[in-house]
């Protein structure tokens, strides 16, 4: 009894080494996150990184940004917007 018990608990492992285990799938979190962030900052809102740096219409405007799933505030200072 004994030796027919270790025979198929060696058959039943060597089944699952030969079909390559059980399937156990990852979930990556990046989509997540990505859900979370958009929900944070409003539709519209432009990424700080893509506005920081770029021309502005007049100093002394301001105008909000996304980053990190939070909102910013970026003034425009000498003709170019400065963001966080």
């Amino acid at each position: 009894m004994k030796r027919s018990f270790f025979a198929v608990a060696v058959l039943f492992s060597v089944s699952l080494l030969g079909c390559g285990g059980s399937d156990i799938e990852v979930q990556s979190e990046e989509p997540a996150t990505a859900s979370v962030e958009s929900a944070l900052c409003s539709s519209g809102t432009p990424a700080c990184e893509q506005l920081d740096l770029t021309q502005c219409p007049k100093s002394g405007l301001k105008t909000n940004c996304c980053a990190f799933g939070n909102t910013y505030s970026c003034s425009c200072f000498a003709g170019v917007w400065a963001c966080p």
